[in-house]
């Protein structure tokens, strides 16, 4: 049995791979990749965004702040599990460590721009982040189950790309 190489070990991608860039094109992939970098996890203000963060590196945060390391499992709570954003409505963080949290922290979400919704139920949003940048995401409900289909593009869909084809039934 012969073995398959792997699709990104072509003999075009190995050319392409052993020829030296040029400057200028060195440059023009840096500046195009930049355009796609996530955000300073720092704000302007000096906050620091906690969504994205390991339970690790929060744990690690709330220490150089002072705070124990329970405070992680409650911080995860209200972000993950409850979606809260707003440190004043972690109602079972103290008062005086939810100003703390809100001096030096910020936990943000996308906003959805738009929202259309088909005659099938399919919700098509288009996200738009702290940095302006923004996605396509796309719900296909099953109506057979009690489940769904996310498809999420940072440049935008053709009509019954090759993704969306494989699933389907059709």
């Amino acid at each position: 049995m012969s073995a398959v190489p792997p699709p990104y070990a072509s003999p075009v991608r190995e050319a392409a791979s052993a020829a030296a860039l040029t400057d200028d094109e060195r440059s023009r992939i840096l500046a195009k990749s930049a355009q796609f970098a996530p955000p300073s996890a720092v704000l302007p203000d000096g906050r620091r965004e906690l969504v994205g963060l390991s339970r690790e590196e929060l744990t690690e945060i709330l220490l150089e702040i002072g705070e124990k390391p329970f405070r992680t499992k409650q911080l995860w709570h209200w972000i993950y599990h409850q979606g809260v954003t707003d440190f004043s409505r972690m109602s079972s963080i103290a008062k005086p460590l939810q100003e703390k949290l809100a001096e030096r922290f910020v936990v943000s979400r996308p906003q959805a721009a738009t929202v259309q919704t088909s005659s099938d139920e399919t919700r098509k949003f288009l996200f738009r982040f702290r940095d302006g940048q923004e996605a396509e995401t796309v719900y296909i409900p099953d109506r057979r189950e009690d489940r769904g289909a996310v498809c999420i593009s940072f440049c935008g869909c053709r009509p019954l790309c090759k993704s969306f084809l494989t699933h389907i039934d059709v």
